[in-house]
């Protein structure tokens, strides 16, 4: 009967394992896990419940036949409360109940037709007499005991429908509503009292498995859950850079493929930088280490915030290297997120003494704009001419952005289009 648990949060897993190690003959959960198992059990639970209605009322219909053969008088007896009372009560029950209701409602639905049906047959067996009168009045103690075990009822919702049930039962079987026709009719009771307490003990049992059951399962939901977090901990691991917590060349790698097949898809152009910090191997070896990884770190920070965070696609590519993918950036839009870099980096004002050229941290910055038809054919090929403005770049002085962008008119002058930046002052 118990369904999957829905998603668990993590701190449920001391509770599923509280729950599974407490005694064996207690139920109930602590107050959240007892509303989770309500809620992941109840639609399961209503539908057995609702299936025990109906086969109680198809049973309710079948004993007319015994009726038939007391007499006509009991067979209308039983016409009129069969098919005028307890079955329309039990259908209605079994509707009803598949409906999403409150504990106590579920219960009070479930028991109240059933506790009319019980009446209602031994009031009827009233009007019997002899061996018929045994068999009908056994019958309906065999009833009160088939139902804790076909109709999954809470714990104490069963106690109640036995209690009651019984109730009812003896009353009628012992002359409380008019005279019985059974000579033994004490000794019958108790021994259905006897099979009604039997039958509460298989329910209480029932209902330690299901919910023992639902434990399991949960705790091995948990588990999994668990491990797909570690598993997706691990690939964020895999992706990202430990310095700069940027993405890392891995993740580059296989972003590039997908960003070059979503443009040839799409005709868009694709824009791909790579920048180079200069002069950072006399940075590194003057400052040290430490510094050295401090200074990539606040240019990954700042070049974060140069770049589209919803579309581009920044990583470290490695060393001091940092290559940022722009899906649809003109040539245009790709100078603006260069001089946003070029700016940010000036606003850091990281002392770089050593270098010959500058006193203050620069970057070289390597650009490279394929358009539809542009005559790259491969992803590699475009970081590789990337790379090569980069060397340009570097070439001509750093502290500067080559760009150069492919198209079909390039190609038609047997060159790519250039365009140089002058260095930042």
């Amino acid at each position: 009967m118990p369904q999957q648990p829905a998603n668990l949060p993590p701190e449920s897993g001391e509770e599923i394992e509280a729950a599974l190690a407490q005694p064996w003959y207690r139920p109930r959960f602590r107050s959240r896990l007892e509303r989770r198992f309500e809620s992941d059990s109840t639609a399961t639970r209503s539908s057995h419940v609702a299936f025990a209605l109906l086969f109680i009322a198809a049973v309710n219909l079948f004993v007319l036949l015994p009726d038939a053969q007391i007499s006509h008088a009991q067979l209308m007896r039983g016409l009129v409360l069969r098919l005028g009372l307890t079955t329309p009560l039990l259908l209605f029950a079994a509707w009803f109940i598949r409906r999403p209701l409150p504990v106590w409602m579920q219960g009070l639905v479930a028991i109240v037709p059933y506790l009319i049906s019980i009446a209602a047959d031994s009031w009827l067996g009233l009007f019997s007499s002899g061996q018929t009168a045994d068999r009908y009045f056994t019958g309906i103690g065999m009833g009160i005991f088939l139902n804790n075990l076909i109709m999954p009822l809470r714990i104490r919702h069963a106690i109640l429908a036995a209690l009651l049930g019984l109730i009812v039962y003896d009353g009628f079987l012992c002359g409380a509503f008019g005279p019985s026709p059974i000579l033994e009719s004490r000794q019958v009771a108790m021994n259905m009292t006897l099979f009604a307490a039997i039958s509460v003990v298989f329910r209480w049992r029932n209902e330690i498995l299901y919910r023992r059951a639902f434990l399991l399962t949960a705790h091995d939901l948990l588990h999994v859950q668990q491990l797909a977090w570690a598993n997706r901990q691990l690939t964020e691991l895999s992706y990202t850079d430990s310095l700069t917590l940027l993405p890392n060349r891995r993740y580059l790698d296989e972003m590039l493929v997908k960003t070059w097949n979503a443009a040839c898809q799409s005709g868009e152009p694709i824009t791909l930088m790579m920048i180079d910090v200069d002069h950072f191997k006399s940075f590194n070896d003057t400052h040290g280490h430490a510094a050295g990884d401090t200074c990539l770190q606040r240019i990954a920070h700042a070049l974060q915030f140069s770049v589209r965070s919803e579309v581009d696609i920044l990583a470290r590519y490695g060393g001091e290297e940092f290559v940022i993918i722009l899906p649809g950036a003109s040539l245009t839009q790709a100078l603006g997120v260069s001089e946003r870099i070029t700016e940010a980096i000036a606003a850091l004002e990281m002392p770089h003494p050593s270098s010959p050229d500058e006193k203050f941290i620069t970057v070289s910055n390597g650009v490279v704009v394929c358009s539809p038809g542009g005559g790259i054919t491969l992803p590699e090929q475009l970081l590789a001419m990337a790379d090569e403005a980069l060397y340009t770049a570097k070439a001509r002085g750093r502290n500067r952005v080559v760009a150069r962008q492919m198209t079909p008119q390039a190609l038609d002058s047997g060159a790519s289009s250039s365009l140089t930046t002058e260095p930042c002052i």
